[in-house]
């Protein structure tokens, strides 16, 4: 696993995990760690068991720009952690993510955020993705599409608008009542934005409507 510096491109790589694979302590990325370039059409698959740790199948930490990737790793964790997201657990300073398509199922007990696409956002673009898989939490926030998008406490770096717009949940989403929802699980601050945003699953056994695509909502 390795971070990926500004000028870097990572483009048409596949990765495969099998076998017993755990990670406890760190942050895991299926194709990388920590993207500041730019990953375009990659595609991650098996299952991982992780621990405490950031966690996304494609990176753990967007900082620029993810596109047209797959992901179809699953993860599994009963430890706690931060967050876990089907293409990135952590999507802050700006960063941008289009036409992403995550089909992997996510358990994800403790910690702070589980979304099928993005874990916790602090500002950036999520654009024209759609989720496939079941996300399962309990003690933290979970989205169909982003777990838990607010303002950073860490700096201006990561102060900016959320856009969430033209993207699909399809999957089953299952937490704690009251911060988990189709679209969104809990939502707060005045630069966020959902917008053209739907979804055809169920969340905590009930069918999609508006009422419970955000689960809670601070704006």
């Amino acid at each position: 696993m390795f971070f990926l510096e500004k000028c870097g491109i990572i483009e048409d790589s596949n990765v495969l995990l099998f076998g017993d694979s755990k990670v406890q302590h760190n942050s895991f990325g299926g194709i990388a760690c920590h993207n500041s370039g730019v990953i375009e059409s990659c595609i991650a698959e098996g299952t991982i068991e992780v621990g405490i740790v950031t966690a996304g199948g494609i990176c753990a930490i967007n900082h620029s720009i993810i596109k047209t990737c797959t992901n179809r790793l699953s993860f599994n964790s009963n430890a706690g952690g931060d967050c876990v997201g089907g293409i990135t657990g952590y999507h802050s300073n700006m960063p941008e993510m289009y036409d992403c398509i995550n089909e992997a199922n996510i358990t994800f007990v403790g910690g702070y955020a589980a979304g099928g696409l993005i874990g916790r956002m602090y500002c950036g673009k999520v654009d024209n993705c759609i989720n496939r898989g079941n996300i399962t939490g309990e003690r933290n926030a979970v989205g169909g599409i982003v777990g838990n998008a607010s303002e950073s406490p860490y700096g201006t770096t990561e102060q900016g608008t959320r856009m969430i717009s033209k993207c699909t949940n399809q999957g089953q989403i299952t937490g704690k009542v009251g911060v988990t929802g189709g679209i969104v699980g809990a939502i707060a601050g005045a630069k966020s934005i959902v917008e053209e945003c739907s979804y055809e699953g169920t969340v905590n056994g009930v069918s999609g409507s508006m009422s419970n695509a955000i689960g809670s909502d601070l704006r």
